[in-house]
């Protein structure tokens, strides 16, 4: 049973948890359910969603099985998922020295560019471009300080 909160998420299976689904036909349309062992709780989690059709049904338990693999809801935006993880993203940076014109770059170009994405839509192909959008819009060393790595180019 889906104990939350009116207004909370949907629940999503944690990362690495074996997802067990199934079918009950019934007049309205088919139920389709998801369930699976919370790893924290030791609690039986149970998503259900009634469809038109198995079709809609073995998508379903498709997006259950990619969430569990990912661990979130492959439909969160890119700036959800920032918010989410919080500073996270810092570890391993250089408090010192970049880590503030990184929240910057962050604040002002990449989540203007790429925020209102699903993180699961989210291709190198885009990162590419929208690098280059931003090569004509700042700096060549606004732009070459946020990006050292090389990378290649597709055209």
């Amino acid at each position: 049973m889906n104990t939350s909160a009116p207004n909370a998420p949907l629940p999503v299976p944690p990362i690495g948890v074996k997802v067990t689904t199934d079918l009950e036909h019934r007049a309205s349309g088919i139920r389709a359910r998801a369930r699976w062992i919370d790893p924290h709780t030791r609690k039986r989690v149970t998503r259900a969603l009634v469809v038109p059709n198995e079709e809609a049904a073995d998508e379903f338990f498709q997006y259950m099985q990619a969430s569990a693999e990912l661990g979130i809801d492959k439909r969160i935006l890119l700036s959800d998922y920032v918010e989410m993880i919080g500073d996270r993203w810092q570890r391993g940076l250089d408090p010192t020295s970049i880590v503030e014109s990184y929240k910057l770059g962050l604040r002002l170009r990449l989540l203007p560019s790429l925020g209102h994405l699903p993180l699961s839509q989210i291709t190198a192909r885009m990162i590419d471009r929208t690098i280059d959008k931003w090569e004509t819009q700042h700096s060549v060393s606004t732009i070459k300080k946020h990006d050292r790595a090389p990378r290649p180019r597709s055209r």
